[in-house]
């Protein structure tokens, strides 16, 4: 047992579900978009992306965080980040 809440933060191979099974009931999950994807796909692709894990990790019951899996690509370009906004904004608003 521990004490607090986390936020825990997983790579693209951790699933999503994985996550909220292990963890979910206890602490908050963030990622895990592909780090390789958001410097190599497109703004419009990075958004789907976006898209697929807030659907997946919206029913986390301590909550879900946007993000990364592991660290915003430093080669990225600045478009990106505006992709995960625009996703953030048009899909990660529920109940």
């Amino acid at each position: 047992n521990w004490k607090g809440i986390y936020a825990w933060i997983f790579g693209p191979e951790t699933p999503l579900k994985t996550q909220i099974e292990k963890f979910g009931s206890h602490d908050i999950i963030g990622g895990n978009v592909d780090p390789p994807s958001i410097q190599t796909k497109s703004y419009q692709e990075v958004v789907q992306l976006c898209k697929e894990n807030i659907e997946q990790g919206r029913d986390n019951p301590r909550g879900f965080i946007l993000c990364p899996g592991c660290e915003f690509p430093p080669l990225a370009e600045p478009i990106k980040p505006m992709a995960f906004l625009d996703a953030a904004r048009q899909f990660g608003v529920y109940k």
